[in-house]
């Protein structure tokens, strides 16, 4: 997994792998369908008791803090914009 956003002073946007990723499909003629998840580790709320960023598999892939809410809505709706 990688992260189109990082906090800093200014979070930086950086989504060349995903713009790689989609010229192929591109390339490959596929129109893939793209659906948002995947809290970014630095804009995952704390929630008490989740304390795995990512879990695998065989592990519920459901049940860590990649999959909770954003801390910040503002920071999470520039990250959708952009």
């Amino acid at each position: 997994m990688f992260s189109a956003w990082t906090r800093t002073a200014k979070p930086v946007y950086d989504f060349t792998i995903t713009d790689q990723t989609f010229d192929e499909y591109k390339k490959a003629g596929v129109r893939p369908m793209v659906e948002l998840g995947f809290m970014p580790r630095d804009l995952a709320v704390t929630v008490p008791g989740v304390d795995t960023y990512q879990v695998h598999y065989p592990a519920n892939t459901t049940s860590g803090a990649s999959n909770n809410p954003p801390k910040d809505y503002a920071l999470w709706g520039e990250l959708v914009r952009k």
